[in-house]
Formats: C-alpha cells, sequence, structure tokens
C-alpha cells in the first residue's frame, strides 16, 4: 500500500520498549503511514529502544523541573504529531500538559487529567469500581491497623494514599511486627493481599469518550517459576464490569487498561487503571487488537473505520528477562492449564 499520511511519533521514556517500536512500524506499513520513531530518555545511549529507533532524544529524568518545557520543545523540533508515554510517573504531568502539546500539535495518547487523578487515589477508584460490581478491596487507615491489628487478615500490603507520591513504594506485610518498617506519618492506606487470577482487561476510547473496543488478557508465573506468562482469555465477567466503569468517566481517550484479580471465591477486585504502556502492547496488536492502528490514526488526524478487529484467544507471551516470546496453540480450542503445555508454535 503507498503512503498516504507522514507521521512522525515519539515514545518517552522509551529505555527497552523495542517490541512497540516494531509493532507501529509494522502497523503504520499496513495502514499507509509513513511513520518515523522517535525515543527519548534519559541516557539514549544505553537504551535499545533509542538505537532502534530512527532518532534519539536526550531529556532529563520525569522529576526534573524543566521536563514538560523540554520535551515540547523537541516535539516541536522534530514536527511530533502524536506522543505516547512510556513510565506511569509522567502520565499526570503529560495528562495537565495535554492541552499545551496539542495546541502545538502534537497528540498526546493519555487520558485527560480528571481521569489519571482518579487512576491514581486508591480510595475513588475502589469506589467506582465497587459501584461497577466489583468487591471492595477493604481499604484501611494505617492507625486502624496498628492499634488492632488482630481484626485484619495477613500478610498485608501498603499502598501509597496518592499514587502521586512517587517516592512511596508498596510494601509488603508478612505479620503485625513489620509495621515497625511503616513511619506513622507516611501518607499510606494498607489492604490485605489477595492471590488469585490476575487479568487485564485492554480497552479503547474514541475522541468523544465511547468505548470503542476491549479485549482480556490473563498474567502469572508458569509453575517452575521464573517465567512470567500473559495470555489472551475470552472473560465476559470482567469485561462486563469494564463496560460499567468506563460509562462513569468523561474525558477519557486513547488506551486504558483495567487490572483485576479474582480470588478462589469468586470475589472480583480491580487493583489498578492506568493508560497503557508500550510493553504491554505488541502482543495485543498480534492477537488482533485495533489499538496500535487507531493511536496512528490519531496522530494522522484520520477517521478510524467501525471496527471490525476479532480478539484472537490463546496467544501466549513469555517474558524471560528481556526476551518476549509470542506463542500460539497449533491446534484450534487447545486448553492450556499450568506448565503442562501441550505443543505451541513460536510466531
Amino acid at each position: 500500500m503507498a503512503s498516504t499520511y507522514p507521521l512522525n511519533m515519539i515514545i518517552t521514556s522509551a529505555f527497552q520498549h523495542v517490541s512497540w517500536i516494531s509493532t507501529f512500524r509494522s502497523t503504520a506499513k499496513a495502514a499507509g503511514i509513513s511513520l518515523r520513531v522517535f525515543a527519548a530518555c534519559t541516557n539514549p545511549a544505553l537504551s535499545p529502544a533509542c538505537l532502534m529507533a530512527d532518532a534519539a532524544v536526550a531529556l532529563p529524568p520525569v522529576s526534573h523541573p524543566q521536563y514538560i518545557e523540554k520535551l515540547l520543545k523537541s516535539c516541536l523540533q522534530l514536527e511530533v504529531g502524536l506522543l505516547v508515554p512510556g513510565s506511569p510517573r509522567e502520565l499526570l504531568k503529560l495528562a495537565c500538559a495535554k492541552p499545551l502539546f496539542e495546541s502545538n500539535g502534537t497528540k498526546v495518547a493519555v487520558p485527560g487529567q480528571s481521569f489519571v487523578s482518579v487512576s491514581r487515589d486508591p480510595v475513588a477508584l475502589d469506589r467506582i469500581a465497587v459501584s461497577a460490581g466489583t468487591t471492595p478491596r477493604g481499604l484501611a487507615e494505617l492507625s486502624d491497623v496498628v492499634r488492632q491489628p488482630g481484626n485484619y487478615s495477613w500478610p498485608m500490603d501498603v499502598l501509597p494514599r496518592k499514587w502521586l507520591n512517587e517516592d512511596l513504594d508498596t510494601l509488603y506485610l508478612r505479620n503485625p511486627g513489620d509495621l515497625r518498617r511503616v513511619p506513622e506519618s507516611a501518607p499510606v492506606l494498607i489492604t490485605s493481599r489477595r492471590s488469585g487470577r490476575r487479568m487485564t482487561v485492554l480497552t479503547y476510547f474514541d475522541d468523544q469518550g465511547r468505548l470503542e473496543w476491549r479485549g482480556a488478557v490473563r498474567s502469572g508465573i508458569l509453575k517452575g517459576g521464573g517465567i512470567k506468562f500473559a495470555e489472551t482469555i475470552d472473560d465476559n465477567e470482567a469485561t462486563l464490569i469494564v463496560e460499567r466503569m468506563a460509562s462513569q468517566f468523561h474525558q477519557v481517550t486513547g488506551p486504558v487498561a483495567f487490572m483485576l484479580l479474582k480470588d478462589s471465591s469468586g470475589g472480583l477486585y480491580l487493583e489498578n487503571m492506568v493508560p497503557v504502556l508500550p510493553k504491554e502492547l505488541s502482543l495485543f496488536a498480534r492477537a488482533g487488537s485495533p489499538i496500535a492502528g487507531r493511536l496512528l490514526l490519531l496522530g494522522t488526524g484520520g477517521s478510524p473505520e467501525p471496527n471490525n478487529a476479532q480478539w484472537d484467544p490463546g496467544l501466549r507471551l513469555l517474558f524471560y528477562d528481556a526476551p518476549m516470546i509470542l506463542l500460539r496453540p497449533e491446534a484450534a480450542g487447545q486448553k492450556h492449564n499450568g506448565a503442562n503445555q501441550a505443543s505451541f508454535a513460536l510466531q
């Protein structure tokens, strides 16, 4: 297909997002888009993605007060039409600066500021999720747990009250004795740690904030340990809850991932909700997801055609250190169960 639209795009905090660059390039070629990909990070010489990109851009850390200013300057110089974030640490800054970038010709693949703020507030997020049908996470104040630790199920996780506190990491508490590791003044919430089946529902919202597409993926660690996987699945309950949540949001455009956990008793919990990052999307694009194409059309200003993409369940992505391997079942309808896998064909 002959190239119809030229587009320059930049992936920020690119680091190891090599697979996403390849995905954008192959999608652009199929769509007739003449694409140039720029990769930005603090040290391009040590970034595989920057070496793979058409050109590299050196930027200060996201926490630097001039990060947005320097990023905007680079976008103007390189005539960037689409900006895709590569780290959750920059989402709020980019959401706040989105009108500035877009008034200068650069579309930003981040939902609005209000959505990002809710996604980083565990209390507000749990409230919305419960109203859509999930099980409450049981968030507790640190002072309450310290005063009556016997009233709670252990082990527990300590979460920043606002994910805006980038200097606060999630802590794992095995028993009440570990509470001494948490500063009394820390702005945190505590919740019981749960185990079960983890899944992600990937979604795409159009320019009017309508939920245009969604598909589910489960993730975990293969028996024997050491190798993580993600596999495309069908889960009607999870996708229905995500659709209910989506109806409550405004200012949402582009891709968003809803991360859920289903425990052994059937409880379904929303653990997080974030705009999708590049490292998670190469599998989805090859599994029938229209996400990459939608983002490129956003950058070119094109109007997406009605979505006829079919979700292709049964694809598995294996993570072992840096490499990623995409596997497809050789026989249709083949079931997967733990480490006892039948043969797979390497894609």
